[in-house]
């Protein structure tokens, strides 16, 4: 989940991703096949991580969470990452209709 976006949101929009994080939390959480989820560009002292740490064991508690300062694309640098990094959002026309895990 990218959260570098943070200087373009307004503080509504940073409460409603934050609440977004905690949803795909709690939805992988709860999958049946639960994906690994990397919250790239939590920058230490920034209004969405701020919010993040006060809710209920964020970060320790969250198992398979990755939270990371950098940002995705310095953190999945590898031509072979980069092949299999899915970057999904909802400000395109395209649709994943299916999906191979490599």
């Amino acid at each position: 989940l990218d959260l570098e976006w943070e200087d373009m949101l307004s503080d509504r929009e940073i409460k409603a991703l934050v609440q977004q994080v905690l949803y795909s939390y709690g939805s992988n959480r709860s999958a049946l096949c639960p994906v690994r989820l990397v919250l790239s560009g939590a920058k230490p002292g920034s209004n969405t991580l701020e919010r993040l740490q006060k809710l209920a064991g964020f970060p320790k508690s969250w198992l398979g969470v990755t939270i990371l300062e950098q940002s995705y694309i310095q953190h999945f640098a590898s031509d072979r990452d980069r092949k299999r990094l899915v970057y999904l959002t909802a400000d395109t026309e395209s649709v994943v209709r299916s999906f191979e895990p490599d």
